[in-house]
């Protein structure tokens, strides 16, 4: 079956959106929704975020059809595609190609998922200091292209293997969150009723505590370079999406992997944290045993039973 190599332009009607004046009330309502980057849920639909458009304000940005592809064109999240099956607006951060009849939007989309496909769009970004890829360049861009009938049986397959996967994590999160709360019952009940041979010390007694520190944001970098050290952050415990390094010599508090780092904002309050090692902040607090008196992993186990906190 003969596939066409199509540029993205050639497909239907490229758009990039637009803000109208955020100071005029008018602009905004009920009308229509107003899309922007952090709406694309990982499946690739948008989210109702809440924020919409008065009919004034269509009026000053641009209309964008049903079943359209759209893309992040600017910053970290560059390349990062959705799928509306409804009429929407978008800010100035996202390309949109609402396709012609004989090309089929879901399938589009699937096809700018593919690794070679947001490797080119990050190649065709500007290299400046957040990465861009304008409507023309992103217009050119090329993508392989059955017939019409073609492309909806694909989609339907595709359509069929997100929808497991979906229903995979679901009960993936969901096994999770029992084995949690199975952990937790238990580290409740032996804390809270220890056998009667234990004796109790405060924790001024079994360990110490040390604040972080950090130099001024001036003096973050985004990349690992010679004499940096990441700087270590509560929120680098859950993604090093936004890692940042420091000066070795403007650090002063480190920590190694195995240390008992504490969260000292919320929410949640009192995060029990390990697994990183660097220089951490003023956010964070390493708990340092007496391990004559405790383990260092008998502490990290005991901080974590939450009845501590009432």
């Amino acid at each position: 079956m003969k596939w066409e190599v199509k540029k993205i332009k050639d497909l239907g009607i490229i758009q990039t959106g637009a803000t109208p004046k955020t100071s005029d009330a008018k602009n905004f309502g009920n009308y229509i929704s107003f899309v922007k980057p952090a709406d694309f849920l990982p499946n690739g639909e948008i989210k109702n975020s809440g924020q919409k458009l008065s009919k004034t304000g269509l009026q000053k940005t641009r209309l964008i059809k049903a079943n359209s592809v759209l893309m992040v064109c600017i910053g970290a999240t560059i390349g990062k595609a959705g799928f509306s099956a409804l009429d929407i607006t978008t800010n100035q951060q996202i390309n949109s190609l609402t396709p012609e009849r004989n090309y089929d939007a879901k399938f589009i989309y699937y096809q700018m998922l593919t690794q070679e496909f947001q490797k080119r769009v990050k190649h065709n970004a500007s290299q400046a200091t957040l990465p861009i890829i304008n409507k023309t360049k992103w217009g050119n861009l090329t993508i392989r292209i059955p017939p019409i009938a073609e492309q909806k049986r694909i989609v339907e397959i595709l359509d069929e293997c997100f929808a497991g996967i979906e229903r995979a994590e679901a009960i993936a999160r969901q096994n999770l969150t029992n084995a949690r709360e199975l952990f937790d019952s238990y580290l409740n009940k032996l804390f809270q009723n220890p056998p009667e041979d234990w004796s109790e010390k405060s924790l001024g007694e079994v360990c110490r505590f040390q604040g972080g520190s950090q130099p001024p944001k001036s003096e973050f970098v985004s990349s690992l370079r010679e004499g940096y050290i990441r700087l270590i952050q509560i929120r680098d415990y859950k993604t090093d999406e936004k890692k940042v390094f420091i000066p070795l010599e403007k650090a002063k508090r480190f920590c190694e992997k195995d240390d008992i780092m504490i969260g000292r904002y919320g929410p949640p309050l009192f995060q029990i944290l390990r697994g990183l090692e660097g220089a951490y902040n003023v956010a964070l607090m390493k708990a340092i045993p007496n391990e004559k008196i405790i383990s260092r992993d008998y502490l990290f186990y005991f901080l974590k039973n939450r009845s501590i906190l009432h």
